[in-house]
């Protein structure tokens, strides 16, 4: 289920970078550019927020297959390997 969301992610992760690509295209042929700083930065606060989801999908899909290889959940491996 993970697998999908990071798609999905990364489908739209492609869609903003285009979209900062083609209002910086736009706005930057144009005299009048007015709100074009307040776009790019809402356009790249999205881009960071997305780029973030994705790592921690991927977290969670890494512990997921350390959870399918040992058959115990990452917290349990740990505290059994670690005597102290």
């Amino acid at each position: 289920m993970s697998e999908d969301h990071v798609g999905a992610l990364r489908r739209s992760l492609a869609k903003l970078i285009e979209q900062r690509r083609a209002t910086s295209k736009r706005d930057g042929m144009s005299d009048r550019n007015e709100g074009f700083a307040e776009r790019v930065v809402a356009i790249q606060a999205a881009i960071d927020a997305t780029n973030k989801a994705i790592r921690e999908e991927e977290e969670l899909l890494d512990e997921d297959r350390q959870y399918d290889e040992s058959g115990q959940e990452p917290d349990q491996e740990s505290e059994e390997s670690d005597p102290a």
